[in-house]
């Protein structure tokens, strides 16, 4: 599939370097490591956005929001021009809310709301 919004994990690209150059191969059975663009964005966010005030609450630039949408999904956005955090952001939570199966999926939120709260004890591996 094409793009990176709205598509299933299993089904975005994985970004590998290549030789001296960016590829992009589909790697649906990796599910161990986090898609690119959650990579990308993440690491943006981290040398960018620390102390950024309500960084998930507000919205970065419509516009450039919309064009850096758009690269990503076209596969030929360069994450390192985004230099507001605020768009960073956007686009992590863009992807994230999108995802067509979520995350945490429904039947698994009582147990996460649980662990998170230190009520329940953690699963024996």
């Amino acid at each position: 599939e094409e793009g990176v919004f709205g598509i299933a994990l299993e089904h975005v690209p994985s970004r590998r370097r290549g030789a001296g150059a960016l590829q992009i191969i589909d790697i649906p059975d990796d599910l161990a490591q986090p898609p690119w663009v959650v990579n990308e964005l993440c690491q943006l966010l981290e040398s960018r956005g620390v102390g950024c005030v309500e960084l998930f609450k507000r919205g970065g630039d419509p516009r450039r929001f919309a064009q850096a949408r758009e690269a990503l999904d076209q596969g030929r956005a360069d994450l390192t021009l985004l230099k507001d955090p605020l768009d960073v952001a956007a686009l992590l939570k863009a992807f994230l809310s999108e995802l067509p199966v979520p995350l945490i999926p429904p039947s698994h939120h009582r147990a996460m709301v649980e662990l998170s709260a230190g009520l329940a004890p953690l699963p024996h591996s």
